[in-house]
C-alpha cells in the first residue's frame, strides 16, 4: 500500500473514532398529566454547590412522581400546574423537596433559583394567592387560606387575588430562612393610596376594582447581599363600573389618572416609584433592595417610553459583575409591536435600536442603575423586512474565572440577506437562515473580543419555549445548550439527525470560543425538545430537557406516560475538572480572520451536498477520494456537489477554493 493511501485510509479510520452519542452516570425524569396538553413538565433553572450537590427548580403536572415519589403530597385541586424546588445529591438521590401549588386554575410558576455563596438558596416564584373561601395556595410546605392570608401580606392594597411575585430563601437543608412577597399598589390622581376599602374620596369608592399585579422577572443576589430585581411593568389598574361607556375603564400612570406606583413588600413595607416622565404602561423596572429588603436603594423604568404591549419579551436575566461595580440587564424582543429607537431612562443619550433588528440586547449599569452602555448586535443595513431579521440574545453569564461576559442568541434572517455587526464592525454568522451563537465581550467600553457559530444546514437554535437557556461556565470551559434539527457541523464532523426529528445537548467552547466539544443527549423525538436549563461542577455536566413524548436517551428509555417529560441527566467527564489551557493569551479582536473551516451537509447524503465556506471563498474545484484511494475530480456549482451517481460509502472530500484548501469527510448513502 503506498503511503498516499495509508494516510488517506487513518484519516478515514480517525474521523470514524469521533463520536458525539454519551453515557450518562444517571437520568431521573417526572411526566405528569395536563389535559390542555401544554408543557408543564419542565424544568426552569438549576444551580450547583461546593460539594457537587444539584438543585433545580420547575414545573410539573397532576400525577407527576420522580423515583417513586409522588411530587404533589395531596390530591390536586382542577388541573392547575405545579412547581418544585429539589436538592438532588451527586449520586442522583433526592434529599429534599419544596411544593407551590395554587387552587386555581392560573399556574403557579417558580422561575429562576440562585445559589449565593455555599449556604443560602433564593427563589423567584408567581402565583395567585387565595380570594375565595375554599380556595387554598401550597407555598413551599405551609398551607394558606382566606384564614391565614396575613402570613402572606397585610392587604391593604389593591394586590389581593392579583399576580403575586415571591422572593423567597433557603438555607441548604430545605428550611425556609427569609420570605418576601412583592405586589402593586398605586395613588389616585390626588395622592391618596387605593386600598381595599376604596377609601379615596374620589370615583374609586365606588367602583370594582380588578385585578393589579406585579409581573415575574429575573433578579439576583450579590456578594454585599444587595438583591437586583427587574421585571416587565404593568402600571394600571381597571375599574369596573356600571356608568362606564364599556363597563370598565382603565387608569394607569401615563394617563393622569394614576400619579404614583407604589411596590409593597409584604403588604408593609411602601417604596414608592414616583414618575419623572410619562412613560407607556408597558416597559421594565429595575429595583436594588438593601439586605433583607430593609430598603429600597434604587429604582427605574428601563426605557423613557415603549410602543405597544411587549409582552412576548420573555427572555430576559438580571446578573452583576465580580465587584458589584456593574449590572447587566439582558432582554430578547420576540416581534414588539412597534420597531424604534428607545432611549434609556437615566441617560437620554444611550438608546437601544429596535429598528434594524437588533432584538436582542445587554444594558449595563452601574451600582446606582444608572446607564452606561448597550450591548447590541444589528445589521450593517437596514433590510427591508424588520420583523423577519432579528437577533435575539437568550443568555449571559460573567464566570467566576474570568471578567468578560458570555452571550448565547439566535440569529434568524428569515430568507433576508444582511450582515451583523457589533459597533459598526461587521463579522460572520454562517450562512444558515437560523443558526445559533456566542459572543464574548470584554470590559471597559465592552468590545467584542471573540465570537462563533454552529454551522448547520437546518435550525440550530438556543431558544426554548420558556425563554431562557442553559449557559454554564467551570475551568476555562463554556457550555451552551440547545435544541437542533437538521445537520450540524462540529469540529470537522457532523451531527446528523432527520429533518423532522428534534434533538438536544451542550456546545462546549474554550473562553476563546474555540469549540472543544459537544455532549449529545442521544435522543430524536419528533414532537420537539425544550433545552430548559444547564449546569456544572467540577468533572460533572447536568443537562435538563423536556419532550411531549417518550424516547431514548443515549440507549436509556425515557417514559412519557403524562403530557410530557421533564428529563435530568448527569454526565462526568474527569478532563472536565481540570482548568482548560490553551497555552497563552487567545484573545482576539473582533476583526480576526473567520476560522477557516469548510463544511458540507447534509452528510449523510443520498445526493447533492452544500458547501459552506468561509465568507468571501468560492470552491473551483471538488476531488472525491474513494476509501480505497480512487480520486475523481468534480466542478461544484454554485458551491454545491453532486454526489449521486457515487456507490454508497465513505469518502474524503478535498475542496480547493479561491483562497485555501479544505479536506471534509462525507457519507454517501
Amino acid at each position: 500500500m503506498n503511503t498516499k493511501k495509508t494516510i488517506i485510509l487513518l484519516l478515514l479510520a480517525l474521523a470514524g473514532v469521533q463520536g458525539f452519542a454519551q453515557r450518562f452516570d444517571w437520568v431521573k425524569s417526572y411526566s405528569g398529566q395536563d389535559p390542555a396538553g401544554r408543557n408543564w413538565n419542565f424544568i426552569a433553572s438549576s444551580a450547583t454547590d461546593s460539594h457537587g450537590n444539584l438543585y433545580v427548580a420547575g414545573l410539573f403536572a397532576n400525577g407527576a412522581s420522580i423515583d417513586g415519589q409522588e411530587l404533589l403530597p395531596f390530591i390536586p385541586y382542577g388541573n392547575s400546574s405545579n412547581s418544585c424546588i429539589m436538592k438532588i445529591s451527586p449520586d442522583g438521590d433526592i434529599l429534599w423537596k419544596k411544593i407551590l401549588h395554587a387552587s386555581q386554575e392560573r399556574p403557579t410558576h417558580i422561575y429562576e433559583i440562585q445559589l449565593v455563596g455555599d449556604s443560602a438558596l433564593w427563589a423567584n416564584a408567581v402565583f395567585s394567592i387565595p380570594r375565595l373561601p375554599g380556595e387554598y395556595l401550597y407555598f413551599y410546605d405551609t398551607l394558606i387560606t382566606q384564614d391565614n392570608l396575613d402570613y402572606l401580606l397585610y392587604m391593604d392594597s389593591i394586590s389581593s387575588g392579583a399576580v403575586t411575585t415571591s422572593l423567597s430563601c433557603f438555607d441548604l437543608d430545605g428550611n425556609l430562612t427569609e420570605n418576601y412577597f412583592l405586589t402593586m399598589a398605586y395613588k389616585d390622581n390626588h395622592g391618596k393610596l387605593i386600598t381595599l376599602g376604596m377609601m379615596t374620596g374620589n370615583a374609586f369608592d365606588t367602583a370594582y376594582i380588578a385585578d393589579c399585579q406585579f409581573k415575574p422577572g429575573s433578579f439576583h443576589v450579590d456578594d454585599q447581599g444587595n438583591i437586583y430585581f427587574q421585571h416587565m411593568t404593568d402600571d394600571h389598574i381597571i375599574v369596573i363600573c356600571d356608568t362606564c361607556e364599556y363597563g370598565f375603564h382603565m387608569c394607569n400612570l401615563g394617563d393622569g389618572t394614576l400619579s404614583e406606583a407604589i411596590i409593597m413588600v409584604n403588604g408593609r413595607q411602601r417604596f414608592s416609584h414616583a414618575l419623572t416622565t410619562p412613560v407607556a404602561t408597558y416597559n421594565y423596572r429595575i429595583m436594588k433592595f438593601a439586605p433583607h429588603m430593609t430598603d429600597m436603594l434604587e429604582c427605574r423604568y428601563v426605557f423613557t417610553h415603549c410602543g405597544g404591549n411587549w409582552t412576548a419579551a420573555y427572555s430576559r436575566k438580571i446578573i452583576t459583575s465580580p465587584d458589584g461595580s456593574r449590572v447587566y440587564f439582558l432582554v430578547g424582543l420576540q416581534d414588539p409591536s412597534s420597531v424604534m429607537d428607545v432611549t434609556l431612562q437615566g441617560d437620554t443619550s444611550k438608546y437601544v435600536s429596535l429598528n434594524r433588528g437588533g432584538l436582542g440586547f445587554v444594558i449595563e449599569y452601574d451600582d446606582h442603575l444608572t446607564p452606561l452602555d448597550v450591548i447590541q448586535v444589528t445589521p450593517q443595513e437596514t433590510p427591508s423586512n424588520v420583523i423577519a431579521t432579528n437577533m435575539s440574545f437568550y443568555n449571559v453569564i460573567i464566570p467566576a474565572d474570568s471578567s468578560d461576559l458570555f452571550i448565547v442568541g439566535t440569529l434568524a434572517k428569515n430568507h433576508v440577506d444582511f450582515t451583523p455587526t457589533y459597533r459598526d464592525q461587521s463579522f460572520y454568522l454562517g450562512d444558515a437562515q437560523s443558526n445559533a451563537f456566542v459572543l464574548r465581550v470584554g470590559t471597559g467600553d465592552n468590545p467584542l473580543k471573540n465570537h462563533n457559530h454552529i454551522r448547520t444546514s437546518k435550525t440550530t437554535s438556543f431558544l426554548t419555549e420558556k425563554g431562557i437557556m442553559g449557559l454554564a461556565a467551570s475551568n476555562g470551559r463554556l457550555f451552551a445548550q440547545s435544541e437542533y434539527r437538521g445537520n450540524i457541523q462540529w469540529l470537522d464532523t457532523g451531527i446528523t439527525i432527520a429533518a423532522s426529528k428534534y434533538g438536544s445537548g451542550a456546545f462546549i467552547w474554550d473562553y476563546s470560543l474555540r469549540e472543544l466539544g459537544f455532549v449529545d443527549m442521544d435522543m430524536e423525538t419528533s414532537g420537539g425538545t425544550v433545552a430548559s436549563s444547564l449546569a456544572a461542577h467540577d468533572s460533572s455536566l447536568y443537562i435538563m430537557v423536556s419532550a411531549k413524548e417518550s424516547f431514548s436517551l443515549s440507549g436509556t428509555p425515557i417514559p412519557c406516560p403524562g403530557s410530557s417529560v421533564a428529563v435530568i441527566a448527569r454526565y462526568v467527564n474527569s478532563s472536565f475538572a481540570t482548568p482548560y489551557s490553551h497555552g497563552g493569551d487567545h484573545d482576539e479582536s473582533v476583526s480576526r480572520p473567520e476560522i477557516r473551516r469548510a463544511s458540507l451537509f447534509p452528510n449523510p447524503t443520498n445526493s447533492t451536498v452544500n458547501i459552506s465556506l468561509p465568507i468571501g471563498e468560492t470552491a473551483a474545484t471538488c476531488t472525491v477520494i474513494s476509501a480505497s484511494g480512487m480520486r475523481r475530480t468534480e466542478r461544484p456549482l454554485a458551491n454545491s456537489l453532486d454526489l449521486s451517481n457515487y456507490l454508497p460509502g465513505t469518502y474524503i472530500v478535498e475542496i480547493v477554493t479561491n483562497k485555501n484548501t479544505y479536506t471534509q469527510k462525507i457519507i454517501k448513502l
